[in-house]
């Protein structure tokens, strides 16, 4: 909880109770934020992700919209599923939004690149290379805020080549 209380500060000027509650919720997965990014409400997320292990599964993920009390939206890969689909997750519970409708295995130990548009509130993402495996949303509210990568405690995945590249208004 001192770590969060840290990354609170660091990343918003202030501690949030809201962003250590739902940050250490049973359901929270691991974040890593781009901290040199600022704030991010529209434009392009990349990264390139690697596919390592997991006991259950492999998954890759781009979070953004991150707030204050810790909720935000991601896009994210996995082997199970062998799709992208958009989470949101709210006061420390996910929930899925949307599935994308191919369903194809990754290969692992292979780099692969996930590229997310982000316009007001509609979200489209897709693996590059392979266009087909994609998903798009129209999300409640746009999603202004932190950005990173997301993934699940069991996972083993690499990144790099991350970026974030804001619209002008």
């Amino acid at each position: 909880a001192a770590d969060l209380r840290r990354w609170s500060e660091r990343l918003f000027g202030r501690v949030s109770d809201a962003f250590v509650r739902n940050g250490s919720a049973a359901g929270a997965f691991p974040i890593a934020v781009a901290a040199g990014a600022g704030r991010f409400s529209s434009g392009m997320l990349r990264v390139q992700f690697n596919l390592l292990g997991g006991a259950s599964d492999q998954i890759a993920g781009l979070m953004f919209g991150l707030d204050a009390n810790g909720d935000y939206f991601y896009v994210r890969y996995n082997t199970r599923d062998g799709n992208l689909a958009v989470w949101r997750v709210r006061d420390g519970q996910r929930e899925v939004l949307q599935h994308g409708e191919v369903h194809r295995q990754l290969p692992l130990g292979v780099w692969h690149e996930l590229v997310v548009r982000v316009r007001g509130r509609d979200v489209a993402a897709h693996v590059a290379g392979d266009p087909t495996i994609a998903v798009a949303h129209r999300l409640d509210r746009e999603p202004e805020g932190r950005v990173g990568v997301q993934v699940k405690r069991d996972a083993i995945t690499a990144f790099r080549g991350f970026s974030a590249s804001p619209s002008l208004p």
